[in-house]
């Protein structure tokens, strides 16, 4: 299983196919989860190092590894206010995708 996401690296090239290396039961309820982001399925599947390398923490609840990669491809859509007021004064709203993996900071 591999997440097919486009996240830019710190190379400035985007990695568009991510493996999940290791899972990691931190505390409670909480995993540390490695991903290694290659170019591409060929370059993962031609032995090539991984542009980079990415961990996160995500809520885990004794999840299975199957669970845990439904979790981090899982988006949802939420409202978000731009900044920006329209002409009454209200602030201009902007819908937007979020996803456990692809919003996760930087370590």
């Amino acid at each position: 299983m591999a997440l097919q996401k486009e996240i830019q690296t710190s190379f400035g090239i985007p990695a568009t196919y991510w493996r999940i290396l290791r899972i990691n039961e931190l505390f409670k309820d909480t995993a540390e989860v490695f991903l290694a982001g290659y170019a591409d399925k060929d370059a993962r599947d031609n032995n090539a190092e991984p542009l980079e390398v990415r961990t996160i923490i995500i809520p885990s609840e004794d999840q299975t590894r199957t669970q845990i990669y439904e979790l981090l491809t899982t988006s949802k859509t939420e409202m978000r206010a731009t900044g920006e007021v329209d002409e009454d004064g209200e602030p201009i709203m902007e819908e937007v995708e979020t996803n456990v993996f692809v919003n996760a900071p930087e370590w």
